[in-house]
């Protein structure tokens, strides 16, 4: 009885032991879990989308209030999220893309993707930057922000990527200047050409381009019209050197206006 009796004793202690091991050890379990849940919660925050968008197709049909990747400047095609599906869709189908940031949904920018042009001031003729689309009529196409709207010509942003961090949106370019002008009667965009030291090239270009608004061209023809000579009111976005002011050229342009 004695050795049962120690049998017994040693069994139960035993049982004891490995019941007070596997708390110990659930307890770890929990834990582990916990903190493995926890971080997929976290990585599912981050994933979430900064950005919505109204995407408006050229048929009149519209995503509504969808997740959007943004496009980088030359994409062809825009990735969404609509109704829980990922759809790619195709820029050339696209009039027009407003998005904003979701903690700042009142401040909406529109973007678009169009054909955009050289205008020579010497011929008055438009041509594709590229030789081969050149010889061929075509033109080449790139994504825009508008910059500011005006009644018969908008002033657009040529932009290379997108940036949307928590808080809010930014754009980059890759030209010294992203500036094209979109006159309301054509559908081509232009490409505005500056030169820090040759900005009298820009002034010929601008009373060329203008041309058919013999106002606009002559108020051009004077320096200290519609340019800015402060450095740093000439720093527009705080990183793009111009000093003429296309916003208020936009404004004051009327189409056939003579003298």
């Amino acid at each position: 009885m004695g050795h049962l009796a120690h049998y017994f004793s040693t069994l139960n202690h035993s049982f004891t032991n490995l019941e007070i091991n596997n708390n110990s050890l659930m307890k770890k379990l929990i834990i582990v879990l916990l903190s493995i849940v926890g971080s997929f919660c976290s990585i599912n925050v981050k994933a979430a989308s900064e950005v919505f968008a109204d995407v408006i197709m050229n048929n009149g049909n519209e995503y509504a209030d969808v997740e959007i990747k943004l496009p980088k400047g030359w994409d062809k095609k825009v990735k969404i999220i609509a109704d829980g599906q990922k759809i790619d869709v195709a820029a050339d189908s696209i009039a027009q893309i407003v998005f904003w940031h979701i903690k700042n949904p009142d401040n909406k920018q529109l973007i678009c993707w169009r054909e955009y042009a050289l205008f020579e001031p010497e011929t008055g003729e438009y041509h594709a930057d590229d030789k081969s689309l050149r010889k061929k009529g075509l033109f080449e196409k790139q994504w825009f922000s508008l910059h500011h709207p005006a009644e018969y010509v908008d002033v657009w942003i040529a932009f290379a990527y997108i940036n949307a961090d928590e808080k809010s949106i930014s754009f980059s370019s890759n030209l010294s200047s992203p500036y094209f002008f979109h006159k309301k009667s054509d559908k081509l965009f232009v490409h505005v050409p500056f030169a820090r030291l040759h900005p009298g090239m820009t002034r010929e270009w601008l009373m060329a381009f203008f041309g058919d608004d013999e106002v606009l061209a002559k108020t051009l023809e004077d320096k200290n019209e519609l340019y800015d000579r402060g450095r740093k009111g000439a720093m527009r976005n705080g990183t793009v050197f111009t000093p003429f002011k296309y916003e208020d050229i936009a404004d004051n342009y009327v189409p056939g206006r003579k003298n």
